[in-house]
């Protein structure tokens, strides 16, 4: 049986009750007369989900969840009193793609779901939100009034912000959150795509890196002055589609999630400062043409195509993208491993240093 379950979500976060604590942590320099970041209340989430069922106990959610991060900024007094308190909302919407499991017991319907999530932010008052993160959560499910009411408590895992830490506030990776799904499902009972698309995600990990690493010297009035840059390994992750063809062939389309992140330490006439992270934000559309050699339960592939980059700061916005893998089945996923080379065209001059070249393992998991 295949339908869709269409809905708003509404969001109430759950954590202790502290006058500085919310999404931010709190960010006081040593010191008087300085400025402190913090959070002071509590955020509320709201947003449509959709979600797709594909059997009895297995389906795919994916939520638009919009969130105002509550960010203060004040001036602390030399006797610690706050002044000029100035509230400066960060405003972000997360994209969950979870998989969910559903034990189907007479009345009540207990579920574990877990997936990728992705967050856009806006309005950042220096602030700078990671924009990946893993979800994972249980709840329960249960009908009224003609309704799919679904409890849930989830539990996120964001990946660090980026920035230098005095001039940027800083997310709290870990949160924990209650959501209420209400949603209605669709009377339809078919295969919305048919049966010749398959949706999912891919995940992976570049095998060199993304950015080469960097230094430079120079002699300041305090000693020599080294200033090393080096690249952080980071996983990319994001949604897939794939159009089956005849004769063995298809076509995927993805839209990956790249961070391009490094770290930079200074070394003063010998003595190394606590290193920061930077970084950027890029986001990967390879389109492939898939051949499946043989069927079976392992089924070897070939895949090539374009792929484009959406454009940040000079990078070069095209490359073309060439893999190796193979397609196993479990149950009702499609495990699809690969091994992709992808060369991007000459950045502008002046954009952040990427490779040109870029080799990456990927993992696809396809319905």
């Amino acid at each position: 049986m295949y339908f869709w379950s269409l809905g708003p979500e509404f969001v109430l976060r759950l954590g202790r009750r502290r006058k500085y604590y919310d999404a931010f942590q709190p960010y006081e320099p040593p010191g008087v007369g300085v400025t402190r970041l913090y959070s002071e209340s509590r955020d509320y989430l709201v947003g449509p989900m959709l979600e797709w069922r594909f059997s009895p106990h297995w389906s795919v959610e994916a939520d638009g969840i919009y969130r105002k991060l509550h960010l203060t900024e004040a001036f602390v007094e030399p006797n610690g009193l706050l002044n000029s308190v100035s509230p400066s909302p960060v405003i972000t919407w997360e994209f969950p793609v979870l998989a969910k499991y559903r034990f189907n017991l007479p009345r009540l319907k207990p579920f574990a779901e877990a997936g990728p999530s992705f967050r856009t932010a806006g309005n950042l008052n220096g602030a700078n939100p990671s924009h990946l993160g893993v979800t994972g959560g249980l709840g329960v499910e249960f009908h009224a009034a003609g309704l799919a009411f679904a409890p849930a408590v989830r539990y996120t895992r964001w990946a660090t912000d980026t920035g230098s830490p005095f001039i940027t506030a800083r997310s709290k990776e870990d949160q924990i959150e209650l959501l209420i799904g209400v949603s209605r499902a669709s009377s339809v009972n078919v295969h919305l795509f048919g049966r010749h698309v398959a949706i999912g995600a891919v995940l992976g990990t570049s095998l060199n890196e993304r950015t080469p690493a960097q230094s430079f010297s120079y002699l300041a009035s305090n000693g020599p002055v080294t200033i090393m840059s080096t690249p952080d390994r980071s996983f990319s992750a994001g949604p897939a589609l794939e159009f089956l063809l005849p004769r063995r062939f298809s076509v995927e389309a993805d839209a990956i999630y790249v961070p391009l992140r490094s770290t930079t330490i200074a070394t003063v006439n010998g003595i190394q400062s606590g290193g920061f992270g930077s970084g950027i934000t890029t986001w990967e559309f390879p389109v492939l043409a898939k051949y499946t050699f043989r069927a079976g339960t392992i089924a070897p592939f070939a895949e090539a195509g374009p792929s484009f980059r959406l454009p940040t700061t000079g990078l070069s916005t095209h490359g073309f993208t060439a893999g190796l893998g193979a397609q196993v089945p479990v149950k009702v996923l499609k495990f699809q491993p690969a091994v992709r080379y992808t060369r991007w065209a000459q950045n502008a001059f002046g954009a952040p240093i990427a490779r040109p070249d870029q080799v990456e393992v990927m993992v696809g998991f396809l319905l």
